[in-house]
């Protein structure tokens, strides 16, 4: 009984140590984000993307970052238990730009102190799991997440696809409305500058209707 307990041992060991040796082997070839997905993301650094109304207002947000995953290939590893972990693979590309334009500022009465929140965050996650894809959007302190590609069906109350809009002098299809409830706190939404918010996905935020300046604000 003894010897067949320190045989059993031996095995179990040597089974682990192969599959230790095995998982070093291994790798998990990651791709680059996908052509298509590159093209939603048309700016560069040093860009400036600007939004107008129908009164002359503008305010202009400055690209100052860009990235796009690379195609990769990562090492797997061993976990607690000598299985081997190959973590999924991360394929994402996306742009952020700033501005400080006083449309943006709020004074804080916490620290007596004016803050800007003039911040654009757009990202779009590729994901080879058989999950839906998404966009990642923070824009003005409030951020938000919508799959990729957009099904109506699994939108809330507050958002809806318009098939035909105008924006300006641009025409666009397919576009996401998304309607911020002001009487809200969830999320920081009783604060938030705007009350709608209209997003192309293949372009980007493309217009929203400011608060404070009451008026719809369009990409020029």
């Amino acid at each position: 009984m003894f010897l067949s307990r320190i045989v059993t041992i031996i095995l179990i060991s040597n089974i682990l140590i192969i599959s230790s040796c095995n998982c070093k082997k291994k790798t998990n070839s990651c791709p680059s984000l996908s052509n298509e997905y590159q093209t939603f993301l048309t700016y560069q650094v040093g860009d400036t993307i600007t939004f107008v109304n129908n009164n002359g207002d503008h305010t202009n947000f400055v690209v100052r970052n860009k990235t796009i995953s690379e195609s990769a290939e990562y090492q797997c590893h061993n976990g607690s238990y000598g299985n081997c972990i190959c973590f999924d693979c991360d394929i994402q590309g996306g742009y952020s730009a700033v501005t400080n334009d006083k449309l943006w500022a709020r004074f804080d009465t916490v620290d007596n102190e004016e803050h800007n929140y003039g911040k654009l965050h757009y990202a779009i996650f590729e994901l080879n799991n058989n999950e839906h894809d998404y966009l990642e959007l923070s824009f003005a302190g409030l951020e938000f997440q919508f799959e990729y590609p957009v099904k109506p069906e699994n939108f809330s109350g507050n958002q809806r696809i318009i098939s035909d809009t105008n924006l300006g002098s641009h025409a666009y299809q397919n576009v996401i409305e998304f309607k911020i409830d002001t009487s809200s706190s969830w999320g920081g939404y009783k604060e938030s500058f705007y009350t709608k918010l209209f997003i192309k996905p293949e372009i980007g935020i493309i217009g929203f209707h400011h608060t404070k300046m009451n008026s719809t604000f369009y990409l020029q």
